[in-house]
This record gives structure tokens, C-alpha cells and sequence, in this order.
């Protein structure tokens, strides 16, 4: 049977590779045969995946008694964070006289970049829960 931290690692990285996939297809090099909508759907689903195993994970950081303070300065930081991205690319990007965006594809490939670190993170993030289950438990004697 699989270790559950090995459960999560792998199912970040399943995650992951399909939101490159799609942040690749719709901003980077997008096919004539994909439509705006079905991107989008994917897009939101992934993220809402990403949500759930991110979410799950974080949650078991805090003690008990801390989770809901805890829960909310994460929140607080994902939406600043959110916030600040979305200030940099109206910064970052430009339209042409016909419309289009410019820099999209660049700005694409930076998010495929970033979300290679997840992975990482929830490694490193897996090492700091067993750390703390190995300082609450009680040594055997």
C-alpha cells in the first residue's frame, strides 16, 4: 500500500502536468481546434483540484486549536498574493492597434515555471508534518 505522503506527491504532479497542459494550450501556443470554453472549463477544474490538495495539505500544518487562524492567514496571503499578480501583468502586458494581447505567451510560460515549485513545496511541506508527528508523539517506554 502506497504511503500517503507519496499519494499526495504524486497526484500534485499529475496536477501540475495537466495545468501546464492547459496554461500551454491557451496562452502559449493555443490549437485552432480548442475553443475559449473548454479551456476555461479545464482551466477552473484544475484549479479547483489544485485548491483541494493544497488546501488538505496545508491544513494538517497547524495544531487543532490554531487551524481556523492559520486557515485564514494562508487565505489572506493566497489572495494578496492573487492580487499582486494580477497588478505585475496589466503592467506586463500591452494590446496592439487590432486588439490582441502581447506578452501573453511570455506570461504563460512564466506560470508553467512557477508551478514547477509545487511540487517542491509539498515535499518540503510533508518533511515539516512529520517532523511535527514525530515531536507530538510520546517516545515508546
Amino acid at each position: 500500500m502506497a504511503n500517503i505522503n507519496e499519494t499526495r506527491l504524486v497526484s500534485v504532479v499529475a496536477l501540475i502536468q495537466f495545468i501546464i497542459a492547459i496554461v500551454y494550450g491557451g496562452f502559449v501556443a493555443t490549437p485552432a481546434i480548442l475553443s475559449v470554453t473548454v479551456l476555461f472549463v479545464a482551466y477552473m477544474a484544475a484549479m479547483s483540484m489544485r485548491n483541494i490538495v493544497s488546501v488538505s495539505i496545508s491544513s494538517m500544518v497547524p495544531s487543532q486549536h490554531e487551524r481556523a487562524a492559520f486557515t485564514s492567514l494562508n487565505q489572506s496571503i493566497s489572495h494578496f498574493a492573487a492580487g499582486s499578480g494580477a497588478i505585475i501583468s496589466s503592467y506586463y502586458l500591452t494590446s496592439t492597434p487590432t486588439g490582441s494581447l502581447v506578452g501573453m505567451d511570455s506570461l504563460g510560460i512564466a506560470a508553467i515555471v512557477l508551478s514547477l515549485f509545487m511540487p517542491l513545496c509539498v515535499i518540503y511541506l510533508n518533511r515539516f508534518i512529520q517532523q511535527q508527528k514525530t515531536k507530538a508523539s510520546p517516545a515508546p517506554g
